[in-house]
């Protein structure tokens, strides 16, 4: 059995297969400080009518997120690329209707 492990192993590190590891970019501790930071600010939970606001705000962050922690290689991509990466992404989801069957959640925040 050990034998037909240490030949398997041994053609994993023979294959010519090989996964690029991740490099982030390297940062300044100034960089790091300065970055946009989340405020902690504003309700809990959101109203009903507030609700396409916030998924908007959670693309942007989503987008900056993405952004700030891109690795080098994926910055030697063309902007079209990643664009396109980035479309491909299913949309976010109208959350409404969780807020609907949450039982725990105060009447004022079911009524649509």
């Amino acid at each position: 059995m050990q034998e037909i492990q240490r030949e398997s192993q041994r053609m994993v590190r023979e294959s010519s297969a090989c996964l690029p590891y991740h490099k982030p970019k390297q940062r300044s501790l100034i960089e790091f400080l300065n970055r946009k930071r989340v405020s902690a600010g504003g309700p809990v939970t959101p109203r009903p009518k507030d609700v396409d606001s916030v998924v908007q705000v959670l693309e942007d962050r989503v987008k900056e997120i993405e952004e700030f922690f891109k690795s080098e290689s994926e910055e030697s991509q063309s902007e079209n690329e990643i664009g396109d990466n980035f479309e491909s992404l299913p949309p976010l989801r109208d959350h409404r209707h969780l807020l609907e069957q949450n039982e725990f959640a105060p009447a004022n925040l079911v009524q649509v």
